[in-house]
């Protein structure tokens, strides 16, 4: 049951990522009750957004926050709804508490920026952005580092083996033929 939440939830992400929320809610409809109820009501809220429900979203993220009120994400959507709003003050506090509960969401980070650039805190924006594209980085080159792990493994090191080998009898070969010798 749990696996199979963690599956469609997976596709619902992919169906906001791509602006399809429509889509989305349908697959969030045969979520209710999962155990993970606070994602789902985040998903949820996010697809409203999209569809311009600004008082639905809020709605589903304060209910997410109620179910698990370490839910960075749901506090970051409640800072963006504030923003589009005009409720920057608001929107800095939600950010701020976000980051408080996980600096390492880049999107806090960058939505904070720019809810200071709209108050006229142009330096805080700044470091804001700054520490939003470095935590950024820093997943994608943990991402990348996963990656490469996966080839460097017994399966990955006879790969990148008979790689390096296919290089060597290029290089042979050309040289080879540039020497006239085949």
């Amino acid at each position: 049951m749990l696996l199979s939440d963690l599956d469609a939830l997976a596709v619902t992400a992919r169906q906001l990522d791509t602006r399809d929320p429509e889509q989305a809610l349908a697959g969030l409809a045969a979520l209710d009750g999962s155990w993970l109820a606070a994602e789902v009501l985040t998903q949820r809220g996010t697809a409203q957004i999209y569809l311009g429900e600004l008082a639905l979203a809020q709605e589903n993220f304060a209910r997410a926050l109620e179910v698990d009120p370490q839910h960075y994400r749901a506090l970051t959507n409640l800072g963006n709804v504030a923003l589009e709003e005009t409720r920057v003050d608001d929107a800095i506090e939600f950010y701020e508490r976000a980051i408080k509960l996980n600096d390492l969401f880049a999107n806090a980070h960058h939505n904070l920026g720019v809810a200071y650039r709209r108050k006229g805190h142009l330096s805080k924006s700044v470091r804001s952005l700054r520490r939003a594209q470095r935590v950024a980085q820093r997943a994608e080159t943990s991402q990348a580092r996963e990656s490469i792990s996966q080839w460097s493994g017994a399966r990955g090191s006879k790969y990148v083996k008979w790689i390096v080998y296919a290089v060597i009898g290029g290089v042979l070969v050309w040289f080879l033929r540039n020497q006239g010798i085949i």
